[in-house]
């Protein structure tokens, strides 16, 4: 009975992860830079289960306990039980949100040292029009010399955001797009006097709490370091007419200008917008940190 519940467990698991992977669900659980481990950990699962197949007339080298087979057996269980669906507004009210200001980010924020510069893609910031894999202008069209007549932000407080204030100060509409959401949203978020009135379009779920002024709502989306257990509701306020009457988790789309607002005390960032448009929740709903 052992040796079947260890042949169970093995290719139970490593059919899960499969299926995730190939359902494109499997960014639901873990950030996508860690799936090369987790198909790898598949392929070995596989392997042990094989083994198992291979001594399953001997006897076992150690002896595994009830308690241990059933922790094994509950990743299986919730599957079935649980399908797989990403975080919603609920769970963001649980979770909260933590505003900071600019004030605050520019506290916490170090000027990245070389190893950290290596990290992130070669020493270039994301932003950096030469990005895209073609060698053509990256989504909003802007090249070498559109980022020449951005102002020269090399004594800003951090060289690696003071690239990306460059482009965004060089683009027509601010985008934040999920392979850039989270350089973009902290750079909107610490140098929001540079960017104040820039147009900007940001797509997200409505997400509200108590002291958060009239008309007023977060752009939430959920940020995944390593997996879903640290996930973070991150986002813009954004201001328009009719924001308090929308329903908390709708997905909406929200074009403005950037300006600040009083939240706790402190200045943060806020789109400004005449309107909004309803939209459907994305396949995967989740931006996720690069570094």
């Amino acid at each position: 009975m052992g040796a079947l519940m260890r042949i169970l467990i093995c290719f139970g698991t490593s059919l899960l992860l499969m299926k995730l992977a190939v359902a494109g669900e499997l960014g639901l659980y873990v950030n996508p830079r860690f799936h090369p481990f987790v198909l790898a950990s598949t392929v070995i699962l596989i392997l042990m289960g094989l083994i198992q197949i291979w001594h399953f007339r001997q006897p076992a080298l150690h002896r595994t306990g009830k308690l241990g087979t059933l922790v094994l057996l509950f990743p299986l269980a919730a599957a079935i039980l649980f399908p797989p669906s990403p975080l919603d507004a609920d769970m963001a009210s649980k979770k909260g949100v933590q505003y900071l200001s600019p004030e605050a980010m520019n506290q916490q924020q170090q000027i990245l040292n070389k190893k950290e510069a290596e990290i992130r893609k070669d020493k270039r910031s994301p932003d950096s029009p030469s990005n895209t894999e073609d060698g053509s202008a990256p989504e909003d069209g802007l090249t070498e010399k559109d980022l020449q007549k951005a102002p020269d932000n090399r004594g800003t407080r951090n060289p690696y955001y003071g690239k990306i204030l460059r482009h965004l100060q060089a683009a027509n509409v601010i985008t934040l797009e999920n392979d850039n959401y989270i350089d973009r949203l902290t750079t909107i978020q610490m140098y929001n006097q540079e960017l104040k009135g820039k147009p900007v379009r940001v797509k997200g779920f409505v997400f509200r709490a108590d002291n958060m002024p009239g008309k007023t709502i977060l752009l939430g989306r959920y940020a995944m370091t390593c997996c879903a257990a640290d996930a973070s509701v991150i986002g813009p306020f954004a201001h328009f007419p009719g924001a308090d009457g929308l329903k908390e988790g709708e997905w909406i789309e929200v074009q403005g200008r950037l300006d600040e607002i009083n939240v706790e005390g402190s200045l943060v960032p806020v789109i400004r917008a005449s309107s909004y448009q309803k939209i459907k929740a994305p396949k995967d709903p989740y931006v996720y940190a690069t570094y």
